[in-house]
């Protein structure tokens, strides 16, 4: 019988699991692993931890995020991003495990007006988002009690991410340069993690868009990072063709939490605050 004060989180190491191992160390207890400890490739050795440790929930925090790594290394993005959680959420279903997996709005092709919902058809444009949506379909198939929690534009403490490098550049050169052409919602690890506590308190099954609320462009959150900041750079906007990057990314990635909200959970704080609250206090 899994004990409901048992998780395991995966990836651990990274920016999201060593967030969640902070989090929901103080509510569970947590049995942390990474590449170190065993492959998420193989499940045999998740099989093992298991049936060892018999925890109520998996959380899966380990993915590769390399968005224009994975055009190279395509193999490696289908193996740890969509095969490897197709092979935790069936090991989680033979043992009645909770399964929780966090994906992405570069599943969507950015081509909708308005907001992503749940039920939009996912057309992702990289390598990236592929494999992204090939896991999200393994463990839909599984049959377990999952759960895909879709997010966008993710930082916070533990990790290099998108503040941390504008702010290293922005005290290194007087002027950078920033797209102006992709909108999202940036969303903050502890608050997507708060929410993914609230999720995994009354069991949510199926799939949920969990992002800070508001969306703004690539150049506006850059901008809004050095004025917190206070650091004197300039932020010149431009348009993605310019940095012909390996990975097309969606120009309209913005991710609705209306089901979220349906759900009974509270509206998550706008980007701006979060982001307040990360630089203040973080960084």
């Amino acid at each position: 019988m899994p004990d409901k004060k048992k998780i395991i989180i995966l990836g651990a190491n990274g920016m999201l699991g060593k967030a969640a191992c902070r989090l929901f160390s103080g509510h569970y207890n947590i049995f942390p692993f990474d590449l170190n400890d065993f492959d998420i490739r193989d499940a045999g050795a998740l099989r093992r931890h298991i049936s060892d440790i018999k925890p109520y929930l998996t959380l899966n925090c380990a993915a590769y995020t390399d968005v224009d790594g994975c055009e190279e290394k395509s193999e490696l993005a289908f193996e740890v991003n969509g095969r490897a959680p197709g092979l935790i959420a069936a090991v989680c279903r033979e043992f009645s495990v909770y399964f929780i997996h966090f994906s992405t709005d570069y599943i969507f092709n950015g081509e909708k007006t308005s907001e992503y919902t749940e039920e939009d058809k996912p057309q992702p444009l990289s390598v990236y988002g592929q494999s992204k949506l090939e896991g999200e379909k393994r463990i839909m198939l599984s049959g377990g009690n999952n759960l895909i929690v879709r997010t966008s534009w993710l930082y916070g403490p533990f990790g290099k991410n998108f503040v941390s490098s504008i702010i290293a550049a922005a005290k290194d050169k007087r002027e950078i340069s920033v797209v102006n052409d992709q909108t999202g919602r940036p969303t903050f690890t502890y608050d997507l993690l708060d929410c993914a506590g609230w999720l995994i308190d009354r069991k949510i099954t199926g799939i949920i868009h969990a992002c800070n609320s508001g969306t703004c462009s690539w150049f506006d959150f850059a901008e809004s990072i050095i004025k917190i900041k206070g650091i004197p750079a300039k932020i010149k906007a431009i348009k993605s063709d310019e940095l012909r990057r390996p990975a097309k990314r969606p120009e309209n990635s913005v991710l609705s939490v209306n089901k979220l909200v349906s759900l009974g959970y509270k509206e998550i704080r706008p980007w701006n605050d979060a982001l307040k609250t990360y630089i203040e206090e973080y960084l």
